[in-house]
């Protein structure tokens, strides 16, 4: 049995391997998520553009939205993660091969030549952006690449604090526990091991567990990865975006629009302040 512990979704282990099985490869993982990211790019390319999807992953949105129509660029910091993104291309449609692309980048330092009608960063990746300074830098890197008029997406967990504390925030995701190893066929099962809370700088940490056996139910393979994440409040994140150049154009509690809520999403959408 092999054992290693890594940083989640940064090196070719099982967290990678699994991950379209685990989360479901082009559905959901946030109630909504995928039609409200493809609605609002839509509306936005219309007379033109293209969309840039941050923290992009294997592509669970990305071609989602390509197939709809919208050109869209997907960036993101792991080799590993871009490659699974990649090699769906075979299974595509010529149509959606066609409005998409991927490319390596930091969502804090990023560089690209054209600017875009809208700038999303799903599934609270922002979160792992683990101080205030470096989330203002991404904000303020992100502007710079935005049209005149285009807009900001953010989902962020709102953090619960008492009994439930900050640190519940996988609760609401859609995820499975035991999936089936695409390659091996062997079965997969993803424990959560440990969870830590960092008051003072506003972090949680995370550690799961991948076990995959074989027909023999033998260990084969032992992963830890562990997820650590920054959370922030409501009111801080409005004053952030302010500071970063924003205005806020609206402030939804889920991916249906509902008003904003304590302990819901933060979902942000927001422009460019002229100020």
């Amino acid at each position: 049995m092999s054992q290693t512990v890594h940083k989640i979704y940064q090196t070719n282990g099982l967290d990678v391997e699994v991950y379209d099985q685990r989360f479901g490869d082009g559905e959901p993982l946030l109630e909504g998520d995928i039609d409200f990211y493809i609605n609002l790019a839509k509306e936005r390319t219309a007379k033109g553009g293209r969309v840039l999807e941050l923290g992009c992953g294997t592509g669970r949105i990305t071609w989602k939205m390509a197939a709809a129509g919208v050109p869209v660029l997907g960036m993101d910091l792991s080799d590993t993660m871009l490659l699974v993104a990649e090699n769906k291309k075979e299974q595509m449609s010529q149509t959606a091969c066609g409005n998409i692309e991927f490319v390596k980048g930091n969502m804090v330092n990023f560089d690209v030549s054209e600017k875009f009608e809208m700038i999303f960063i799903p599934c609270r990746s922002f979160q792992c952006l683990h101080t205030a300074l470096e989330q203002e830098k991404c904000l303020e890197n992100i502007r710079k690449y935005l049209t005149d008029d285009g807009i900001l997406v953010l989902d962020l967990f709102d953090p619960r604090f008492g009994p439930a504390a900050a640190s519940d925030w996988t609760q609401t995701m859609n995820h499975r526990t035991i999936v089936r190893h695409p390659e091996t066929g062997n079965l997969v099962k993803v424990t959560f091991m440990s969870r830590s809370s960092d008051y003072f700088n506003q972090q949680i940490k995370e550690v799961w567990r991948y076990t995959e056996m074989n027909y023999k139910k033998e260990i084969v393979r032992e992963e830890d990865t562990y997820l650590t994440m920054r959370w922030s409040t409501r009111q801080e994140m409005r004053y952030l975006l302010k500071v970063a150049g924003y205005k806020v154009n609206h402030e939804y509690s889920d991916f249906n629009k509902s008003p904003a809520q304590y302990g819901k999403e933060q979902i942000w959408v927001a422009s460019k302040s002229t100020n």
